[in-house]
C-alpha cells in the first residue's frame, strides 16, 4: 500500500523503497570513518536541479519533516546526516536551517556519495550529471542612471534614479555621484533606487551623473556609464530689460560670467544688445572688471535686475551681491549700482550692504517705480524658512531709490498675518509690473500649488498692489481650477511681464515647456494673462511651436518694448550648445507684439564666437 510523504502526496511502493534505500545510503555516511565507502565523483549541481530533488522528495517544502525516517527538510536528510556533514554550522535540524543553507548541505552529500545519496530523485533529474553550482560565486552588482535622461536641463529640487542588478546576490545601496563628489545614498533591496538634490547647490551648466551600487555579499560594483545633464536655475529668473541708452527702444543687456583668472581674479562683463527698431545690434561690452581694474567680481554671486533708478530716463542696472558669510554665521549681502550714461555705463557703486545678516541665497530680486515718485526701487522676496509648526515664511521688502541712491530695506509685507497663512518662497516666480494702471509697480507671483491626486498640476497668480507707501496683502488673480484650462505645471512654466496691448497695464506671459514629441522634437507655448485692471483673463496660448522644435529649457526670457511702439514684446536668449568644434552657439530671438497677440519669433542674432549661454544672465 502506498504511505503518504509529509506534504501528504501519495508515494509508491517502488519510490517507498528507494527511499528506505536513501535512508540506508545517507545514514551510512555517519560512520563512514570506520566503514570504507565507494563514493561516487565529486560534482555538483544547480540551483534548478536541487529545487526539482526538493520538489520529488518533499513536494518542494524545505521544511518538511517525515516522521518515517525520521528525514528533514526539501532533501529529507536524516540528522545524523546533517551532522556528519556540517548541517549544525546553520541549524540543529535540516528542516529549520534556510533553503540556501540545505542546498548547501547537499552539495557536501553529493560530491561525497553522488546522486544515489536520492536513488530516486537523484537520477531521475540528473543530479550527479548537471556539473553546475547552485550558488555562484558573488559578483559585484551593476547599475544604471534612469533619471534625469542624457541632456535633460534641471531646475530646482530634482530626483535622482537608477536601476541595479546583481547576478547571484541582492543590491543593498545604490550611492550617486555629481562630476566625481558623492551627493546621496539610497540604501534597500533594490533594484530601484532613488534620492533628491537640491540643483541650485550646482553651478549653471553640464554635470555628469553617475551611480555606485553595494550587494549583500558587501561587494562594490563599477561606477555606471556616465550620463550628463545640465542645471539652469538663473534661467528660470524673471527679467526685463530697459531703454539702456534713452532712445524710446527697449535694450536687452547680458551680464557675463568668464570664470576665474589664473592670479583667482573671477572675471566677469556686462554686454548690451541695443534695440534698433527692427531688432538688435550686435553685443558691444560696456563694463569688465578686469579691464577696468574695479577688482574680483564674482558673477556667481551676483543677482541682476534694471530699472530708472535716478529718474533721468535711461535704464541702470542693479546688481545684488553676496558678500558671504562670517565665521559667527552673519551673512553679508550688498546692492550696486551700474548708472547708464547713454553711451555706456559708469564703474559700479556700492548703494547698499547689510548690517545685520541677509542671506543672499535666500533673496529673489525684481525692481519697479513702487511709490510712482518716477524713479525705480528694488524689491525682494525673503525666505525665513519654517517654523517648528511646518509653516514656510516670507517676507516682501523693497529699497527705495532716493535718486542718488537707496534707502534701506523696509519690510512692507510677509505672510506672519494670520490671514495670508504659509507661504513657501521655493514655490514663487516673482515679477512686477503696473498691473493696475495706477503708475505704480505691483508684485506678481506665480505660485505652485503643488500637484492633486489625480496628477493634476495646481498653480496660481497672486498680486501684491502697490499702495504708493506699501503693499496690500497677496490676492488671488487666477489660478488653473476653473474647468478650462487643465493641468498646469509651474515648474514648466518661465515667467515675465509688460504691457502686451498697450493699454497702459502690464500684462503675465509665460512660455510653457510642452516637452518633446516622440519624434524627438521639443514643443513650447507663448501664453498671456491680460490685466483687466481688477484682476487678469484666464491664459490664452499667443504663439505655438507647432512642428517647429522649440526647446523651453534652453530659453532665458525678458521683456521690452523693443521697437518703440509702446507695446511690450517677449526677448529670448536661446542655448545651442556646444558645436563639433567645441565653441558654445547663442542666439537671441524676439516676439513682436502685435497688440492682440505676437507675431513668429526672429532671430535677431546668433553668436559668431563661442558664447556660453549657462554664463549668461540676461538683464
Amino acid at each position: 500500500m502506498p504511505r503518504r510523504t509529509p506534504s501528504g502526496r501519495a508515494e509508491s511502493t517502488a519510490a517507498s523503497s528507494a527511499r528506505r534505500a536513501a535512508a540506508l545510503t545517507v545514514i551510512s555516511a555517519a560512520v563512514m570513518a570506520s566503514v570504507p565507502l565507494v563514493a561516487a565523483p565529486a560534482t555538483a549541481a544547480s540551483l534548478s536541479t536541487w529545487e526539482k530533488v526538493a520538489q520529488c522528495e518533499a513536494s518542494g517544502n524545505w521544511q518538511a519533516i517525515n516522521w518515517s525516517g525520521p528525514f528533514y527538510g526539501g532533501l529529507q536528510f536524516t540528522q545524523s546526516t546533517w551532522e556528519s556533514y556540517g548541517g549544525l554550522t546553520y541549524a540543529s535540524r535540516a528542516d529549520r536551517a534556510t533553503k540556501r543553507q540545505q542546498i548547501l548541505i547537499g552539495e557536501k552529500v553529493l560530491a561525497g556519495q553522488g546522486e544515489r545519496a536520492w536513488p530516486h530523485c537523484g537520477p531521475k533529474y540528473g543530479l550527479g550529471s548537471d556539473h553546475g553550482t547552485p550558488y555562484p560565486d558573488p559578483v559585484p552588482p551593476t547599475s544604471k542612471v534612469t533619471g534625469p535622461g542624457a541632456g535633460a536641463a534641471t531646475t530646482g529640487i530634482i530626483e535622482l534614479t537608477a536601476s541595479v542588478t546583481d547576478a547571484v546576490g541582492a543590491p543593498t545601496s545604490a550611492t550617486f555621484s555629481i562630476d566625481g563628489a558623492a551627493v546621496g545614498t539610497d540604501k534597500g533591496p533594490g533594484p530601484m533606487y532613488r534620492t533628491t538634490i537640491d540643483t541650485r547647490n550646482l553651478a549653471d551648466g553640464p554635470h555628469t551623473l553617475t551611480v555606485r551600487a553595494t550587494n549583500d555579499a558587501g561587494q562594490t560594483g563599477p561606477s555606471s556609464a556616465p550620463v550628463s545633464f545640465y542645471t539652469a536655475n538663473r534661467a528660470t529668473a524673471t527679467q526685463a530689460s530697459g531703454d539702456f541708452n534713452g532712445d524710446g527702444k527697449d535694450d536687452i543687456g547680458v551680464l557675463y560670467d568668464y570664470g576665474q583668472e589664473a592670479d583667482g581674479t573671477n572675471h566677469s562683463a556686462l554686454w548690451t544688445f541695443a534695440g534698433n527698431g527692427s531688432g538688435f545690434g550686435d553685443p558691444v561690452k560696456v563694463w569688465d572688471n578686469v579691464e577696468a581694474g574695479s577688482g574680483s567680481w564674482n558673477w556667481g554671486r551676483s543677482k541682476v535686475t534694471t530699472g530708472d533708478f535716478n529718474g533721468d530716463g535711461k535704464a541702470d542696472i542693479g546688481v545684488l551681491y553676496n558678500d558671504g558669510q562670517d565665521a559667527d554665521g552673519t551673512n553679508h549681502t550688498a546692492l550696486w549700482t551700474f548708472t547708464s550714461t547713454g553711451s555706456g555705463f559708469g564703474k559700479p557703486v556700492r548703494a547698499w550692504k547689510s548690517t545685520t545678516s541677509w542671506n543672499w541665497d535666500r533673496s529673489k530680486l525684481t525692481s519697479g517705480d513702487f511709490n510712482g515718485d518716477g524713479r525705480a526701487d528694488i524689491g525682494v522676496l525673503y525666505n525665513d524658512g519654517q517654523q517648528a509648526d511646518g509653516k514656510n515664511m516670507t517676507t516682501l521688502w523693497t529699497l527705495s531709490s532716493t535718486g542718488s541712491g537707496f534707502s534701506g530695506p523696509v519690510k512692507k509685507w510677509d505672510n506672519d498675518d494670520r490671514t495670508t497663512g504659509s507661504w513657501n518662497w521655493d514655490r514663487s516666480k516673482l515679477t512686477s509690473g503696473d498691473f493696475n494702471g495706477d503708475g505704480r509697480a505691483d508684485i506678481g507671483v506665480l505660485y505652485n500649488d503643488g500637484q492633486q491626486a489625480d496628477g493634476k498640476n495646481m498653480t496660481t497668480l497672486w498680486t501684491l498692489s502697490s499702495t504708493g507707501s506699501g503693499f496690500s496683502g497677496p490676492v488671488k488673480k487666477w489660478d488653473n481650477d476653473d474647468r478650462t484650462t487643465g493641468s498646469w505645471n509651474w515648474d514648466r512654466s518661465k515667467l515675465t511681464s509688460g504691457d502686451f496691448n498697450g493699454d497702459g497695464k502690464a500684462d503675465i506671459g509665460i512660455l510653457y515647456n510642452n516637452g518633446q514629441e516622440a519624434n524627438g522634437t521639443n514643443h513650447a507655448a507663448l501664453w498671456s494673462l491680460t490685466s483687466t485692471g481688477s484682476g487678469f483673463t484666464g491664459p490664452v496660448k499667443k504663439w505655438d511651436s507647432g512642428g517647429g522644435s522649440w526647446n523651453a529649457d534652453a530659453s532665458k526670457v525678458t521683456s521690452g518694448d523693443f521697437n518703440g511702439d509702446g507695446k511690450t514684446d517677449v526677448g529670448v536668449l536661446y542655448n545651442y550648445g556646444r558645436q563639433d568644434d567645441g565653441a558654445n552657439s547663442t542666439g537671441l530671438w524676439s516676439f513682436t507684439s502685435t497688440g492682440s497677440g505676437f507675431a513668429a519669433p526672429v532671430k535677431n542674432w546668433e553668436s559668431a564666437q563661442s558664447w556660453n549661454w549657462f554664463r549668461s544672465d540676461l538683464v
